[in-house]
């Protein structure tokens, strides 16, 4: 019994997850360590943006999730989300 369940969803449901996690490194994200404080690698990412601001790009907004699942009374580690792009690249 325990074989046949392995055969009928874990090895399906572990081939899933494996291609998922294929496609996820292969999609043009680019993950690095930083030695950094979350608080401190995020100002200086948009200080970053900024200094670009005579070529157009700009920080539209920036998300942070873990202050948001602390409404909730959830706890998260420190992630964020930082919205930015050229704002005449538009329609």
């Amino acid at each position: 019994m325990t074989y046949r369940f392995m055969i009928r969803f874990a090895l399906p449901l572990f081939s899933f997850v494996l291609a998922n996690a294929v496609f996820a490194a292969d999609n043009g994200l680019i993950t690095l360590q930083c030695d950094h404080s979350v608080k401190e690698t995020v100002a200086r990412f948009e200080e970053a943006v900024r200094s670009k601001e005579s070529l157009g790009f700009i920080v539209f907004t920036e998300i942070d999730h873990a202050a948001a699942a602390t409404r909730f009374c959830l706890t998260l580690r420190p992630r964020t989300v930082i919205a930015f792009g050229k704002a005449n690249n538009g329609p």
